[in-house]
Formats: C-alpha cells, sequence, structure tokens
C-alpha cells in the first residue's frame, strides 16, 4: 500500500500510508499508520520504537500536515502491555509540555527533512530541531519578518534574518536529544506561506511522496 488508491480501486478523499511518513501535502488530507512495535498485532518480545523514534514521527507527520494514528495491539487478555503503556504515558508527558506546536497545527512552512519540521498556527512558527551539528542552523528565508525567537522551553535563541536566508543560533548546551522546538513569532499570518525546502537554495519537492519508518 502506497498511500494513494491502486489504479483508481479504492478512491478516497484522503490518504492512509501503512508504516511509513508521509513527506509534506497540504492539499489532500493524509495519515500515517504506524505501529509502537514492529506488527499491528501483539507479539511477547517484540521490538517496540524508542520514545525519541514515536516522538519524531509524530513531529514529522504533523510538520509534513499530516496526522498520525499510532497502533498499539492489546494482549490476550484485553489489556496494553505494561511497557507499551509507559511509552505512551512518556509521550503524553512530552505532549503536555510541548504540545502547542502540534495541536492545531498545520505543517510547514517549511518541509521536513532529516534535521528539522516546522508546524505554524496564527502567527507562529515551530521550528522543531530533530538533528544539529553545528550551532548554526541555515534555513530558506521568509516573506515575513521574525519579530521573537524562544525556545518552547524557555530563553532567547539567537537568529539573523536576510533575503536570502535565516540562520538560527543554537550552542550545544541549549540542545534537546530528541526535539529542540524554536518558536518563531512572525509579523504577519503564517499559515498563507507557501511551502519551501528547508535548506536556502533547494528545491521543494511536491505532493506527497513515502519514505521509510523514521529509525
Amino acid at each position: 500500500m502506497e498511500g494513494v488508491s491502486a489504479g483508481g480501486q479504492f478512491s478516497a478523499d484522503h490518504d492512509t500510508p501503512e508504516q511509513t511518513i508521509g513527506n509534506y501535502q497540504d492539499q489532500r488530507p493524509w495519515e500515517s499508520c504506524i505501529t509502537i512495535c514492529k506488527q499491528w498485532a501483539w507479539k511477547p518480545s517484540d521490538a517496540m520504537k524508542s520514545l525519541k523514534e514515536c516522538l519524531q514521527t509524530l513531529v514529522n507527520c504533523a510538520g509534513g500536515d499530516g496526522n498520525l494514528l499510532f497502533n498499539v495491539g492489546p494482549m490476550p487478555t484485553g489489556e496494553i502491555e505494561p511497557r507499551q503503556v509507559e511509552r505512551l504515558e512518556e509521550i503524553g508527558a512530552w505532549l503536555k509540555r510541548s504540545g502547542e506546536s502540534i495541536y492545531g497545527t498545520r505543517g510547514g512552512p517549511w518541509k521536513a527533512n532529516q534535521s528539522v519540521a516546522s508546524t505554524r498556527k496564527g502567527n507562529v512558527i515551530y521550528l522543531h530541531i530533530l538533528e544539529l551539528s553545528k550551532p548554526t542552523l541555515a534555513l530558506s528565508s521568509l516573506p515575513r519578518k521574525i519579530t521573537n525567537a524562544t525556545r518552547l522551553t524557555g530563553g532567547k535563541v539567537g537568529f539573523t534574518q536576510t533575503s536570502d536566508a535565516i540562520e538560527i543560533t543554537l550552542p550545544a548546551h541549549q540542545l534537546d536529544p530528541i526535539d529542540t522546538i524554536i518558536k518563531l513569532e512572525l509579523d504577519g499570518p503564517a499559515i498563507d506561506i507557501p511551502a519551501l525546502a528547508a535548506s536556502p537554495g533547494a528545491k521543494p519537492a511536491a505532493g506527497m511522496k513515502q519514505g521509510p519508518v523514521l529509525k
């Protein structure tokens, strides 16, 4: 299943890629259906995804303007396996702290890649930094002015903005090992900014494309 109808046989108004994360698509609703372990049904000692894998899967779905259906298979008793319950509680605790960057947002304007994803609502862009090898992150420029930049957990963030690019400066001690969330406040609505490739000069991918489940 590639997330879209096979030859029109199962035409619907949304796409449902299974065990893959759809790339950016804001013209047609989509929902990735992904398991917390390796398979849909419960299996003793099945390999379970780490908290990092779970959260970055969620962030990349939201950043692609999609939804995440996260499957948990019950044991024969009808109960959820304790270790899976613990993982879900960890995800819930993260959402309690960082949920404003997920709930009620739309994906973009920067399209997700291995390093970053972004979500937006109102006059705010939430930049999710998933991987950063150096203290400065360069992003494609925006048609709106950034008026303020802070970490969602608190603290100012250094940045420069020109007509060509935006540079975010983050010392290593400010980075979260799973997702460093930067709240960028703009001088106007974020939702009407066209989707952009994250890296300056790169061409944004068109439409929805399936990729591997994040490892």
